[in-house]
């Protein structure tokens, strides 16, 4: 007899209760606060608020010119991003990317050091804060983590139906 098979899958978001506003969740989900943090972190400067006015103070010392800032910038924004903020990574999965993070910036803090007018003394710091950063970031994905918190998770729905599984599914048996 014939075999039949019927899968069906099926994947949706759905939103629990705990509704945020547009502007509170695009706030939680937008990493580009972090990115500014680190940015104003290696320019020796802090976002404050005078006068119903943000602006910048220093300090501390600049820690990298502007090709160093953007270069460094330009590394950490292919791990803290807006897609990566909703992923489902295991603890192993983090501590890799992490790594990776950090032996990238070393290497280049390392290698561009003069170009970049990075202090030899600076360079430590600078992978350790930035390290620090991005696992925190990245810890938001860990088994699914940000949705979880959000309230919105992922439904999968398979349904395998049969009439006739005598000897199993083969896919390379001849029907006949």
């Amino acid at each position: 007899m014939k075999e039949q098979v019927e899968q069906r899958s099926e994947q949706s978001f759905m939103p629990s209760m705990n509704q945020y506003s547009e502007g509170a969740l695009k706030l939680r989900l937008d990493p580009e606060r972090l990115i500014k943090r680190i940015e104003y972190y290696l320019k020796g400067e802090r976002l404050v608020i005078k006068n119903n006015e943000l602006q910048s103070i220093n300090i501390g010392e600049r820690l990298v010119n502007q090709r160093g800032l953007q270069r460094i910038i330009q590394t950490i924004n292919h791990v803290i991003n807006k897609d990566m903020v909703l992923g489902n990574l295991e603890a192993d999965e983090i501590n890799r990317i992490v790594h990776d993070v950090k032996m990238d910036l070393a290497e280049d803090l390392s290698q561009f050091a003069d170009e970049w007018e990075v202090r030899r003394g600076d360079r430590k710091a600078i992978v350790h804060n930035i390290e620090r950063m991005t696992k925190i970031f990245l810890s938001r994905t860990k088994n699914n983590g940000e949705r979880d918190s959000l309230g919105v998770r992922t439904v999968h729905d398979s349904r395998q139906s049969s009439r006739e599984f005598k000897k199993g599914f083969n896919p390379f048996r001849s029907e006949g």
